[in-house]
């Protein structure tokens, strides 16, 4: 029997508690089938594996089992901090008692639940193999894969399947973890969608974990990333596969909160940056060099997730995605309540990004826009999220700092890889450009509603209705609803006289020549990088793109274009950076807060700066193909 003591510390009533997690045999409190994982591969879960896989159940359960204080907001959120010591029965303690391991562990567990956790091992004495819980099929035929990618059914995994089938080759394991029946009709019919477009390349693993006998007290689910990350490392493991991802949009990913009523712990960070890095160091305990976790989108917004697949040809495959977060109440027609902040961001998104055809209105129980919000928590919700976006869509740099600062360094420190000052500008920018689209799917909601508007037939609850009756009371610097201007250039927290840069390039593929106007200039070999994404840059700004779209190339398609290896492009860049570092530090008596001219993301992709204003440069046609 696999067994996890739980202790519940509760620090205010003085007395503390004590559960226990029972999964799947004897009188079980918790069921998870499994049972296609290694039925798939023809490989075994090894026992560290199989602890890995008991720990993160046991977490998860235990989450969703211990409260966090109801909705009580007193104390800013502290009630909501829990105190947990687990004692874990394991196949293998010394392992686990590695101070790598248990620190990387309980820093993930940590972060994600923002509880204080204890972790103690202990050896079972009788504890079975994970092996021996799952039908091993030995004539099932192996499926090497080069990606897994965990698929919830929802609008940015499936974008992110989407993508990386049409963008890519080889195969892909879409693993999906769902805790109640109901959400699987949805996962299935994408499922055999994408098989039919992209034939003998996909292999679904279906994962089902819920509690048994015993009602959950929490609903938020923080854990479930671990778990989820847990059942994709082993599925990766044995499929021979070097990439897990995440696919979620970087707003819903950041979570900023939407008002002074979310605080602290009740503020999710299910896929945060910060989450994504930490359980990615953990896999990297584990497995050293084997699995890179990574979250493809957590630059884009729900608008360009949704553009995104549009324009990969998969928007008809939208109504069947499933965003709703209120997994209880959920019916098969409709499937999103409308209500929840998932269908806020989910339907804004989808207007914003001009797709409403393909998210028809009979699939919300409450119209987003129009209807009727039966509660007081479903209207205060829906009026702080959307104050917090229209104040998102007009804010300059300095505010974005004093409001959001300890949220935006969060962001920028869970990625140390990326230069700090750029990624933060990216961030604010990414903000921006998502409360642009809220602000013009309501203005264009007003224009179209204003006659039942006028003739106040819309119900007083509505949303729109809501927000025409605050509009008096917005102060004078939050951009009204009515106006929509194009998001800012350049935000001006990180200007300085050079900002922004006036940039002249020209020359070929083996002897280019930059000069930035106020600033200096660099040829020869180091200059070709930026020879090379000019062609790109070009494009970019002739679609129109908004800033924080344009587009990042990857280290491989530049070194392709330049006839060199990833390694040397990477030399040239920094040499290029290097230079122009030392002409600004002459200048402004000090070095730049950010690499000047070409960006990162990652330490393998790369672009033009946006905000550039590219000057007499060479045609498209003359840059690499």
């Amino acid at each position: 029997m696999t067994e996890t003591r739980v202790t519940i510390l509760d620090v205010q009533e003085g007395e503390d508690r004590e559960l226990t997690i029972r999964i799947n045999t004897g009188k079980p409190n918790f069921v998870i089938k499994s049972d296609r994982l290694e039925a798939n591969f023809l490989r075994s879960i090894d026992d560290r594996m199989s602890d890995f896989i008991d720990i993160a159940r046991s977490i998860f359960a235990a989450d969703r089992r211990i409260g966090r204080g109801g909705n009580l907001r007193s104390g800013f959120g502290q009630r909501w901090r829990r105190r947990l010591r687990f004692r874990f029965e394991v196949r293998d303690p010394a392992y686990w008692r590695m101070p790598e391991i248990t620190n990387a562990l309980r820093n993930a567990v940590r972060i994600m639940s923002d509880d204080i956790v204890e972790l103690d091992f202990e050896a079972a004495k009788h504890l079975p193999h994970v092996r021996g819980m799952l039908k091993f099929d030995q004539e099932c035929p192996i499926f090497p894969a080069e990606d897994v990618i965990l698929f919830s059914g929802g609008l940015d995994s499936l974008a992110g399947a989407y993508d990386r089938l049409s963008s890519g080759t080889g195969k892909v394991i879409l693993l999906t973890h769902f805790s109640a029946n109901k959400r699987m009709k949805y996962p299935k019919i994408l499922v055999d969608e994408l098989k039919k477009r992209f034939p003998d390349r996909i292999l679904w693993v279906p994962v089902s974990a819920h509690l048994k006998g015993v009602k959950a007290k929490e609903s938020t689910q923080r854990t479930r990333s671990l778990l989820f990350a847990c059942l994709g490392f082993v599925t990766a493991r044995l499929a021979g596969a070097k990439r897990l991802h995440f696919y979620e949009n970087g707003i819903v990913s950041a979570n900023l909160p939407i008002s002074a009523q979310v605080i602290g712990t009740m503020a999710s960070r299910t896929t945060h940056p910060q989450t994504i890095a930490a359980l990615g160091a953990l896999l990297e305990v584990l497995a050293p060099g084997q699995i890179q976790l990574a979250s493809p989108y957590c630059g884009l917004t729900k608008t360009q997730v949704a553009g995104r697949l549009a324009e990969l040809g998969g928007a008809d495959l939208i109504r069947h995605t499933v965003s709703c977060s209120h997994v209880r109440e959920q019916t098969i027609l409709p499937p999103h309540c409308g209500a929840c902040s998932q269908c806020l961001d989910r339907r804004f998104g989808i207007l914003a990004a001009g797709l409403a055809d393909h998210d028809p209105n009979e699939g919300y129980v409450i119209d987003v826009l129009t209807g009727a919000r039966p509660t007081d928590a479903s209207r205060i919700l829906a009026l702080d999220w959307t104050r917090h976006a229209l104040r998102l869509a007009g804010i300059s740099d300095g505010e974005f700092l004093s409001e959001f600062g300890s949220e935006l360094s969060r962001l920028v420190e869970a990625r140390p890889d990326l230069p700090a000052a750029s990624h933060a500008r990216e961030v604010v920018a990414m903000h921006r450009v998502h409360g642009e689209g809220v602000r013009r799917v309501l203005a264009s909601a007003l224009s179209e509603n204003s006659d039942t508007l006028l003739e106040q037939r819309l119900p007083d609850s509505s949303l729109l209705r809501m927000v025409v009756a605050e509009q008096a009371a917005i102060p004078d610097h939050v951009p009204k609803i009515a106006k929509v201007d194009a998001p800012s250039g350049a935000p001006q927290a990180w200007s300085s006289s050079i900002y922004p840069l006036k940039v002249r390039i020209s020359g070929s593929a083996t002897n280019a020549h930059v000069i930035i106007s106020d600033l200096g200039e660099v040829s020869g070999v180091n200059a070709t990088p930026a020879w090379a994404l000019n062609r790109w840059q070009l494009e970019d700004r002739s679609s129109n793109l908004e800033l924080s779209e344009f587009r990042f190339f990857p280290g491989g398609e530049l070194a392709g274009a330049l006839n060199m290896t990833k390694h040397v492009v990477r030399q040239r860049i920094k040499r290029l950076r290097d230079e122009f570092a030392e002409q600004y530090e002459a200048i402004e008596g000090k070095p730049p807060s950010e690499p000047i001219l070409i960006h990162s993301q990652g330490s393998r992709d790369y672009r033009i700066g946006p905000e550039c204003e590219l000057l007499d440069n060479a045609m498209p046609d003359a840059g690499p193909a």
